[in-house]
């Protein structure tokens, strides 16, 4: 996906995609920023609820797991 952004980084999908692809892999920082970036470039796209409600769930999620992490 990284490498599509590339050639692509006006492609909102692909940093809709990077979100997922992030978030499957655990790395919740670089979800954030790929769908805060596609909020950025995006706020009223059909998708942007959705990726609002997962932002919000990935933060929540990334917040827990270190607040347990750090005991």
């Amino acid at each position: 996906i990284e490498a599509a952004l590339e050639k692509e980084p006006n492609n909102i999908d692909l940093w809709k995609e990077l979100g997922w692809f992030s978030a499957r892999a655990a790395d919740f920082t670089n979800a954030r920023r790929a769908w805060e970036h596609f909020l950025k470039v995006s706020p009223a796209h059909a998708d942007a609820s959705r990726v609002r409600g997962l932002l919000d769930a990935v933060t929540k999620l990334a917040t827990a797991l270190e607040a347990h992490l750090n005991g």
